[in-house]
């Protein structure tokens, strides 16, 4: 039986700068140590019209973490259900006709609250700063619509971003994760930006619901207090009560990804191809990784398929090959 991802999402639009120097960035007073913040939305146009009047201009795309994994996942065949909502606005018409050119099955509303955006500045080195404006994704409070898409040949996926408990979408969260539990639905949480929320939350977050594939990267994992990738795979690990045995995988960029279950534990190699940006990469080796998974494979060739599927975001701006963007 195929196994359906649902995916909710804060849903938002990223605007990509190219050329993202320390000099621009000391311009824009962004310390570059500071990946991802959260701004308002005076401060996200002040940044942008500096960009603007400096002449990068931002090159609009799809964005959210949920977002890509899920159009990764449609685009390389697996049957995937987008929840969440988008503002009645250009942006979130262009979300909504994006997610369903990418074989989504789109279960996400328009309010009236704008469509969130993030500034993505992209380093020299492909690494890139976030500022992102929320907009209205992160106030969706619909629980029953999710819960309801929840059934047992289903595969709930979250980031863990929607767990921060200063907006209604984390009630969504938690309610879809505690449906997940109950009906033995496995979880995936790819911890992400959510690593800000303290290494306690997450602690007891993955010991009371079903996960059962953790997903994050090297940087999260120190911010967590967990220390290196396999120190933190292993505590991460202990942390589980999946019914089904649970995997840890955390990317390290050129170094490849660190899998670490009860009776695995293995490197998969990192392509070795031009990186132009890294934005989206973790969310598209996830998309390989659990389409693997939900289709049998064993772990060594889930790791290599999101490793596959990572290199060809890292070669092009933004979180799809170039002819998939907007």
């Amino acid at each position: 039986m195929t196994t359906t991802l649902i995916v909710l999402d804060g849903h938002i639009m990223d605007y990509m700068v190219e050329g993202a120097d320390d000099l621009l960035l000391q311009s824009l007073n962004i310390d570059p140590s500071s990946e991802y913040l959260m701004v308002d939305a005076v401060e996200w146009e002040r940044l942008a019209d500096l960009c603007r009047h400096r002449g990068l201009l931002p090159t609009m795309m799809v964005g959210g973490a949920g977002a890509n994994t899920a159009r990764w996942f449609g685009r390389l065949g697996g049957q995937v259900q987008v929840y969440g909502q988008v503002g009645q606005d250009e942006n979130g018409r262009t979300h909504l006709a994006q997610l369903s050119r990418d074989l989504c099955d789109v279960r996400v509303r328009q309010v009236a609250q704008p469509t969130g955006r993030s500034l993505v500045l992209v380093r020299p080195n492909g690494g890139r700063v976030m500022r992102s404006d929320i907009g209205g994704g992160m106030y969706f409070d619909d629980e029953a619509t999710v819960e309801a898409g929840i059934q047992p040949n289903t595969w709930l996926h979250l980031t863990g971003y929607l767990l921060n408990q200063a907006f209604p979408i984390h009630r969504v969260a938690f309610a879809a994760m505690e449906t997940a539990t109950d009906l033995h639905v496995p979880i995936s949480i790819d911890l992400g930006s959510g690593a800000y929320l303290g290494r306690e939350i997450m602690r007891q977050v993955i010991e009371r619901y079903n996960a059962t594939v953790l997903f994050l990267n090297h940087k999260e994992a120190e911010m967590l207090g967990l220390g290196a990738p396999e120190q933190a795979a292993r505590q991460l690990l202990d942390w589980t009560t999946s019914d089904r045995g649970a995997v840890v995988v955390v990317t390290q960029g050129e170094r490849g990804v660190l899998v670490h279950s009860a009776g695995e534990h293995f490197t998969a190699p990192a392509r070795q191809v031009v990186v132009r940006d890294t934005t989206g990469a973790g969310d598209a080796m996830a998309a390989g990784f659990l389409l693997s998974l939900t289709r049998g494979s064993p772990l060594r060739a889930c790791a290599d398929y999101g490793c596959e599927v990572a290199a060809e975001t890292v070669q092009v701006l933004g979180g799809l090959p170039a002819n998939d963007n907007l």
